[in-house]
């Protein structure tokens, strides 16, 4: 029992350095906020606009999923890139999950929960 890392040490630092990423992008617009409003408001707004990105990426994948079943794709892939324009946090999740996971989409047995399937 037991694994290896296939990865070159260039993928996993880059990875490390895109999750070290979400947390100063949290930061700043935590700070940002904390200048206009009180602590515990900016600590709700700040995790409700956290949870907006990750809900927004979670339907823009679905939009891209459906694209070719649904008129309604277009409307989901939109709300998705309005939110990661908002708080990208969860396209930098997302290209660090690519980045150290990466999977051949072609074969659907490969698709875990880090996989993305938005085209760039």
């Amino acid at each position: 029992m037991g694994f290896s890392i296939d990865h070159p040490i260039s993928q996993i630092v880059l990875g490390w350095l895109l999750f070290e990423l979400i947390a100063v992008v949290l930061l700043t617009v935590t700070t940002f906020f904390s200048t206009s409003f009180s602590t515990l408001a900016t600590g709700i707004l700040v995790v409700l606009l956290f949870g907006f990105a990750m809900i927004g990426g979670f339907l823009e994948q679905i939009g891209y999923a459906i694209a070719n079943f649904s008129k309604a794709s277009t409307t989901l892939q939109t709300i998705g890139i309005v939110s990661s324009l908002i708080l990208p946090t969860d396209n930098i999740y997302r290209e660090m999950a690519n980045i150290l996971f990466k999977s051949n989409l072609n074969d659907f047995s490969t698709i875990d929960p880090f996989a993305g399937i938005s085209k760039k």
